[in-house]
């Protein structure tokens, strides 16, 4: 954990980013409840800017649950980031840089 000597003015506003893109995240997806596509679209886009990241919507046939013995169709969304966060606290078992799938 960071004391408070150790904020600086570059982490409270890259907080202040996760926050807002978080925010928007949550907004988009109350208005997709709500039937409102085209807000919830640019919610979306807005926290997909605010955290730089670049999407790439594919498919693949693959199964759902072990028991099911046929291929349905399945979205894979692939991302980027334009900046890769530092490390701060090496201990915090919360905090994933790489994800690794099994297809």
């Amino acid at each position: 954990m960071r004391g408070i000597s150790s904020i600086t003015l570059s982490s409270l506003l890259q907080s202040e980013i996760e926050i807002r893109a978080s925010l928007k995240v949550e907004y988009g997806n109350i208005l997709l409840y709500y039937y409102k596509y085209e807000k919830s679209l640019r919610a979306f886009q807005e926290a997909q800017a605010l955290r730089k990241l670049n999407l790439k919507f594919t498919g693949r046939l693959g199964y759902k649950t072990k028991y099911q013995t046929f291929e349905t169709a399945q979205l894979i969304v692939e991302t980027q980031a334009q900046e890769v966060p530092q490390q701060n606290d090496a201990a915090d078992p919360g905090i994933f840089f790489q994800v690794e799938f099994s297809y």
